[in-house]
Protein backbone atom coordinates (compact mmCIF):
# COMPACT_ATOMS: atom_id res chain seq x y z
CA UNK A 1 0.00 0.00 0.00
CA UNK A 2 1.48 3.60 -1.04
CA UNK A 3 1.49 6.54 1.17
CA UNK A 4 -1.48 8.97 0.36
CA UNK A 5 -0.32 12.25 -0.81
CA UNK A 6 -0.45 15.53 1.48
CA UNK A 7 -3.50 17.51 1.10
CA UNK A 8 -1.19 20.42 0.34
CA UNK A 9 1.56 21.32 -0.66
CA UNK A 10 3.55 24.62 0.18
CA UNK A 11 6.48 26.04 -2.01
CA UNK A 12 9.14 28.40 -0.41
CA UNK A 13 11.65 29.66 -2.43
CA UNK A 14 14.74 31.51 -0.33
CA UNK A 15 17.94 32.80 -0.78
CA UNK A 16 20.47 33.70 1.96
CA UNK A 17 17.73 34.37 4.17
CA UNK A 18 18.16 31.66 6.70
CA UNK A 19 17.36 33.86 9.88
CA UNK A 20 14.13 34.65 8.50
CA UNK A 21 13.24 31.18 6.91
CA UNK A 22 13.20 29.43 9.91
CA UNK A 23 10.77 31.62 10.89
CA UNK A 24 8.55 30.62 8.30
CA UNK A 25 9.60 27.06 8.70
CA UNK A 26 8.06 27.33 12.19
CA UNK A 27 4.78 28.80 11.21
CA UNK A 28 4.08 25.71 9.25
CA UNK A 29 5.32 23.57 12.32
CA UNK A 30 2.66 25.06 14.04
CA UNK A 31 -0.11 24.66 11.24
CA UNK A 32 -4.06 23.44 13.00
CA UNK A 33 -3.91 21.55 9.59
CA UNK A 34 -1.52 18.62 9.57
CA UNK A 35 -1.33 16.88 6.69
CA UNK A 36 0.54 19.12 4.52
CA UNK A 37 4.18 19.27 2.50
CA UNK A 38 6.70 21.76 2.91
CA UNK A 39 9.02 22.33 -0.15
CA UNK A 40 11.53 24.76 0.17
CA UNK A 41 13.56 25.32 -2.69
CA UNK A 42 16.92 26.98 -1.83
CA UNK A 43 17.97 29.55 -4.45
CA UNK A 44 22.02 29.04 -4.78
CA UNK A 45 21.98 30.36 -1.08
CA UNK A 46 25.56 30.79 0.54
CA UNK A 47 24.49 31.61 4.36
CA UNK A 48 23.89 28.00 5.46
CA UNK A 49 20.65 27.05 4.36
CA UNK A 50 21.50 24.11 2.45
CA UNK A 51 23.03 22.14 5.03
CA UNK A 52 20.39 23.51 7.96
CA UNK A 53 17.57 21.99 4.94
CA UNK A 54 18.98 18.75 4.93
CA UNK A 55 19.37 18.77 8.88
CA UNK A 56 15.07 18.79 9.25
CA UNK A 57 13.93 15.74 10.45
CA UNK A 58 10.00 16.01 10.06
CA UNK A 59 9.21 14.26 6.76
CA UNK A 60 6.83 16.64 5.67
CA UNK A 61 9.15 19.19 5.43
CA UNK A 62 11.66 18.71 2.02
CA UNK A 63 14.33 20.84 0.68
CA UNK A 64 15.71 21.13 -2.64
CA UNK A 65 18.91 22.95 -3.42
CA UNK A 66 20.30 24.88 -6.56
CA UNK A 67 24.08 25.30 -6.93
CA UNK A 68 23.72 28.57 -8.24
CA UNK A 69 21.33 31.54 -7.95
CA UNK A 70 18.40 31.28 -10.78
CA UNK A 71 15.89 33.44 -9.47
CA UNK A 72 12.71 33.09 -7.35
CA UNK A 73 10.55 32.35 -10.06
CA UNK A 74 12.37 29.74 -11.49
CA UNK A 75 12.82 28.65 -7.80
CA UNK A 76 8.92 28.29 -7.13
CA UNK A 77 8.36 26.87 -10.44
CA UNK A 78 10.68 23.51 -9.56
CA UNK A 79 8.46 23.43 -6.41
CA UNK A 80 5.28 23.27 -8.17
CA UNK A 81 6.72 20.81 -9.96
CA UNK A 82 7.66 18.85 -7.18
CA UNK A 83 5.09 19.00 -5.14
CA UNK A 84 2.92 15.95 -4.53
CA UNK A 85 -0.78 17.83 -3.10
CA UNK A 86 -3.35 19.03 -5.57
CA UNK A 87 -3.72 22.14 -3.90
CA UNK A 88 -0.70 24.41 -3.47
CA UNK A 89 -0.09 27.49 -1.41
CA UNK A 90 3.15 29.87 -1.74
CA UNK A 91 4.84 31.25 1.33
CA UNK A 92 8.10 33.91 0.92
CA UNK A 93 10.54 32.78 3.13
CA UNK A 94 10.98 36.51 4.79
CA UNK A 95 6.58 35.80 5.46
CA UNK A 96 5.15 33.70 7.97
CA UNK A 97 1.45 31.68 7.81
CA UNK A 98 -1.21 32.42 10.79
CA UNK A 99 -2.08 29.07 12.79
CA UNK A 100 -5.36 28.44 10.87
CA UNK A 101 -3.87 29.67 7.30
CA UNK A 102 -3.81 25.97 5.72
CA UNK A 103 -7.26 24.37 7.51
CA UNK A 104 -8.80 27.80 6.07
CA UNK A 105 -7.67 27.19 2.39
CA UNK A 106 -8.39 23.15 2.36
CA UNK A 107 -11.64 23.84 4.07
CA UNK A 108 -12.64 26.82 1.44
CA UNK A 109 -11.42 24.47 -1.60
CA UNK A 110 -13.42 21.47 -0.22
CA UNK A 111 -16.61 23.81 1.04
CA UNK A 112 -18.28 23.14 -2.51
CA UNK A 113 -17.67 26.51 -3.90
CA UNK A 114 -16.48 26.31 -7.83
CA UNK A 115 -13.21 27.70 -7.25
CA UNK A 116 -9.55 27.29 -8.06
CA UNK A 117 -7.96 30.08 -6.31
CA UNK A 118 -7.98 31.95 -3.14
CA UNK A 119 -6.26 34.86 -2.39
CA UNK A 120 -6.35 35.62 1.49
CA UNK A 121 -6.04 39.32 3.34
CA UNK A 122 -3.16 39.51 5.74
CA UNK A 123 -1.19 41.52 8.16
CA UNK A 124 1.90 43.32 7.02
CA UNK A 125 4.71 44.30 8.96
CA UNK A 126 6.15 47.10 8.48
CA UNK A 127 8.53 49.63 10.68
CA UNK A 128 6.99 48.11 13.43
CA UNK A 129 3.46 48.67 12.77
CA UNK A 130 1.20 46.07 12.03
CA UNK A 131 -1.24 47.12 9.13
CA UNK A 132 -4.20 44.54 8.21
CA UNK A 133 -4.74 44.51 4.43
CA UNK A 134 -8.12 43.23 3.97
CA UNK A 135 -9.95 42.24 0.97
CA UNK A 136 -13.59 41.86 0.23
CA UNK A 137 -14.73 38.50 0.76
CA UNK A 138 -16.33 36.10 -1.50
CA UNK A 139 -16.00 34.84 -4.94
CA UNK A 140 -15.45 37.13 -8.00
CA UNK A 141 -15.15 36.43 -12.07
CA UNK A 142 -11.94 36.60 -13.59
CA UNK A 143 -13.20 40.24 -15.28
CA UNK A 144 -13.68 41.73 -12.03
CA UNK A 145 -9.96 40.10 -10.84
CA UNK A 146 -8.37 41.58 -13.72
CA UNK A 147 -10.19 44.91 -13.04
CA UNK A 148 -9.11 44.64 -9.33
CA UNK A 149 -5.35 43.90 -10.25
CA UNK A 150 -5.00 46.73 -12.82
CA UNK A 151 -6.50 49.30 -10.93
CA UNK A 152 -4.48 48.16 -7.89
CA UNK A 153 -7.82 47.56 -5.63
CA UNK A 154 -6.70 44.38 -4.46
CA UNK A 155 -4.40 43.18 -1.93
CA UNK A 156 -2.34 40.62 -3.44
CA UNK A 157 1.48 39.36 -2.23
CA UNK A 158 3.25 36.07 -2.92
CA UNK A 159 2.23 34.31 0.05
CA UNK A 160 -1.36 35.55 -0.74
CA UNK A 161 -2.12 32.84 -3.09
CA UNK A 162 -3.40 29.57 -2.54
CA UNK A 163 -4.60 27.03 -6.19
CA UNK A 164 -5.26 23.94 -7.98
CA UNK A 165 -1.88 22.98 -9.26
CA UNK A 166 -3.21 21.93 -12.17
CA UNK A 167 -4.28 25.81 -12.68
CA UNK A 168 -0.71 26.76 -12.01
CA UNK A 169 0.51 24.45 -14.43
CA UNK A 170 -1.67 24.82 -17.02
CA UNK A 171 -0.79 28.79 -17.26
CA UNK A 172 3.07 28.15 -17.01
CA UNK A 173 3.51 28.74 -13.79
CA UNK A 174 5.63 31.94 -12.38
CA UNK A 175 7.60 33.61 -15.03
CA UNK A 176 11.40 33.65 -14.71
CA UNK A 177 11.65 36.40 -16.88
CA UNK A 178 10.09 38.63 -14.01
CA UNK A 179 12.21 39.97 -10.95
CA UNK A 180 9.26 41.89 -9.68
CA UNK A 181 5.42 42.14 -10.00
CA UNK A 182 5.30 38.00 -10.97
CA UNK A 183 2.59 37.55 -8.50
CA UNK A 184 0.31 40.23 -10.42
CA UNK A 185 1.32 38.92 -13.48
CA UNK A 186 0.63 35.21 -12.76
CA UNK A 187 -3.23 36.49 -11.41
CA UNK A 188 -3.83 38.25 -14.80
CA UNK A 189 -2.97 35.29 -16.51
CA UNK A 190 -5.36 33.33 -14.85
CA UNK A 191 -7.77 35.61 -15.02
CA UNK A 192 -7.60 35.49 -18.63
CA UNK A 193 -7.46 32.02 -19.57
CA UNK A 194 -10.27 31.06 -17.18
CA UNK A 195 -12.72 33.84 -18.59
CA UNK A 196 -16.45 32.84 -18.59
CA UNK A 197 -16.51 31.24 -15.12
CA UNK A 198 -15.94 32.23 -11.22
CA UNK A 199 -12.96 30.44 -10.31
CA UNK A 200 -11.50 32.89 -7.57
CA UNK A 201 -12.56 33.48 -4.24
CA UNK A 202 -10.69 36.41 -1.91
CA UNK A 203 -10.73 36.05 1.73
CA UNK A 204 -11.46 38.25 4.06
CA UNK A 205 -9.79 37.24 7.07
CA UNK A 206 -6.16 37.74 7.65
CA UNK A 207 -4.02 34.17 7.61
CA UNK A 208 -0.29 35.20 7.46
CA UNK A 209 1.88 37.92 7.96
CA UNK A 210 3.78 39.81 5.75
CA UNK A 211 7.46 41.53 7.01
CA UNK A 212 8.87 44.00 4.86
CA UNK A 213 12.59 43.07 4.23
CA UNK A 214 15.36 45.26 3.36
CA UNK A 215 16.09 43.72 0.31
CA UNK A 216 12.97 43.29 -0.92
CA UNK A 217 12.71 44.28 -4.67
CA UNK A 218 9.14 45.11 -4.93
CA UNK A 219 9.16 47.80 -2.62
CA UNK A 220 11.61 50.25 -4.41
CA UNK A 221 10.52 52.59 -6.50
CA UNK A 222 13.58 52.44 -8.30
CA UNK A 223 13.32 50.38 -12.01
CA UNK A 224 9.40 51.09 -11.14
CA UNK A 225 8.84 51.96 -14.95
CA UNK A 226 10.58 49.54 -16.68
CA UNK A 227 8.82 46.69 -14.82
CA UNK A 228 5.56 47.97 -14.69
CA UNK A 229 5.49 48.63 -18.70
CA UNK A 230 7.18 45.17 -19.43
CA UNK A 231 4.44 43.88 -17.43
CA UNK A 232 1.98 45.93 -19.41
CA UNK A 233 3.80 44.70 -22.56
CA UNK A 234 2.66 40.86 -21.66
CA UNK A 235 -0.90 41.81 -21.13
CA UNK A 236 -1.78 44.19 -24.32
CA UNK A 237 -5.47 43.82 -23.40
CA UNK A 238 -4.76 46.08 -20.39
CA UNK A 239 -3.27 48.63 -22.75
CA UNK A 240 -5.94 48.80 -25.03
CA UNK A 241 -8.57 48.55 -22.29
CA UNK A 242 -7.61 50.39 -19.22
CA UNK A 243 -5.44 52.95 -20.66
CA UNK A 244 -6.34 55.74 -18.68
CA UNK A 245 -5.87 53.36 -15.44
CA UNK A 246 -2.59 52.20 -16.41
CA UNK A 247 -0.78 55.30 -16.74
CA UNK A 248 -2.82 56.86 -13.47
CA UNK A 249 -0.84 54.29 -11.91
CA UNK A 250 2.22 55.25 -12.80
CA UNK A 251 1.65 58.65 -11.99
CA UNK A 252 0.40 57.41 -8.43
CA UNK A 253 3.29 56.31 -7.87
CA UNK A 254 5.86 59.28 -9.00
CA UNK A 255 3.27 61.64 -6.51
CA UNK A 256 4.02 59.39 -3.38
CA UNK A 257 7.75 59.26 -4.35
CA UNK A 258 7.48 63.32 -4.41
CA UNK A 259 5.41 63.39 -1.44
CA UNK A 260 8.26 61.39 0.20
CA UNK A 261 11.07 64.18 -0.63
CA UNK A 262 12.48 61.52 -3.48
CA UNK A 263 12.66 63.82 -5.87
CA UNK A 264 15.67 62.80 -7.53
CA UNK A 265 14.40 59.25 -7.88
CA UNK A 266 10.89 60.55 -9.06
CA UNK A 267 12.96 62.55 -12.18
CA UNK A 268 15.23 59.70 -12.84
CA UNK A 269 11.48 57.31 -12.91
CA UNK A 270 9.91 59.47 -15.26
CA UNK A 271 12.86 60.23 -17.55
CA UNK A 272 13.05 56.50 -17.41
CA UNK A 273 9.61 56.39 -18.29
CA UNK A 274 9.58 58.26 -21.88
CA UNK A 275 11.47 55.76 -23.05
CA UNK A 276 8.72 52.97 -22.75
CA UNK A 277 6.36 51.80 -25.32
CA UNK A 278 3.41 51.91 -23.40
CA UNK A 279 4.45 55.09 -20.33
CA UNK A 280 6.12 56.97 -22.33
CA UNK A 281 3.72 59.68 -22.67
CA UNK A 282 3.94 64.40 -21.89
CA UNK A 283 3.86 65.03 -18.74
CA UNK A 284 0.01 66.65 -19.66
CA UNK A 285 -1.32 64.11 -21.35
CA UNK A 286 -0.15 61.59 -18.01
CA UNK A 287 -1.76 64.36 -15.72
CA UNK A 288 -5.31 64.11 -17.54
CA UNK A 289 -5.21 60.05 -17.65
CA UNK A 290 -4.55 60.49 -13.64
CA UNK A 291 -7.50 62.08 -13.12
CA UNK A 292 -9.62 59.58 -15.53
CA UNK A 293 -7.96 56.73 -14.14
CA UNK A 294 -8.39 57.85 -10.57
CA UNK A 295 -12.34 58.17 -11.86
CA UNK A 296 -12.12 54.86 -13.32
CA UNK A 297 -10.43 53.21 -10.18
CA UNK A 298 -13.11 54.63 -7.65
CA UNK A 299 -15.69 52.58 -10.15
CA UNK A 300 -13.97 49.78 -9.98
CA UNK A 301 -13.58 49.59 -6.04
CA UNK A 302 -17.64 50.38 -5.45
CA UNK A 303 -17.81 47.14 -7.17
CA UNK A 304 -15.19 44.95 -5.01
CA UNK A 305 -13.92 47.24 -2.67
CA UNK A 306 -10.87 46.42 0.24
CA UNK A 307 -11.53 47.40 3.55
CA UNK A 308 -7.84 48.27 3.54
CA UNK A 309 -5.59 48.16 0.41
CA UNK A 310 -2.32 46.69 0.16
CA UNK A 311 0.99 46.43 -1.94
CA UNK A 312 1.36 49.58 -3.96
CA UNK A 313 -2.47 51.29 -2.60
CA UNK A 314 -2.70 53.42 0.94
CA UNK A 315 -2.55 52.10 4.12
CA UNK A 316 -3.97 52.94 7.29
CA UNK A 317 -2.53 51.27 10.53
CA UNK A 318 -5.60 49.07 12.37
CA UNK A 319 -6.04 46.86 15.61
CA UNK A 320 -5.35 43.92 13.94
CA UNK A 321 -8.28 41.20 14.66
CA UNK A 322 -7.95 38.67 16.65
CA UNK A 323 -6.19 35.06 14.90
CA UNK A 324 -4.15 32.27 16.23
CA UNK A 325 -0.34 32.95 15.56
CA UNK A 326 1.59 30.68 13.71
CA UNK A 327 4.65 30.76 16.04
Amino acid sequence: MTDQPPKISVITPTFNRLDVLKRAVCSLESQSFPDFEHIIVDDGSTDGTGEWLSALTDPRFRGYSFSENRGANTARNMGLEMAKAPLVAFLDSDDEFLGDRLQSVFQTFEGGLDIDLIISSYFRCERGKMRACVNAGGSVTPDQLERSLVGYTLAIAGSAISARKNLLLDAGGFDPSLKRMQDRDLLLRLARDNSGRSFAYLSDTPDWTKHDSEDAISGSFVGYATAFNALIERHPNLETGYRDLVLYNFARRLMKALRQGQLAMAWREFRQSRRTSVLGVPLQRLFSAYLNGRRQRRSFAQGHTLQDVGESADQKTVKPRAASHGT
